[in-house]
């Protein structure tokens, strides 16, 4: 399927939820990766 016969049929909702779960992981993900990962230096 060619992405804008794919984009065409998808709903609006369907949409926004996929370019939130992309905010989130592009955003989020980073910060929280981050701060795991200095809790674990810390416990050395």
């Amino acid at each position: 399927m060619e992405l804008a016969a794919r984009l065409r049929s998808q709903g609006f909702w369907s949409r926004l939820k996929k370019e939130w779960a992309f905010w989130l992981l592009a955003r989020v993900d980073p910060y929280v990766a981050h701060r795991q990962l200095r809790r674990l230096q810390a416990l050395r």
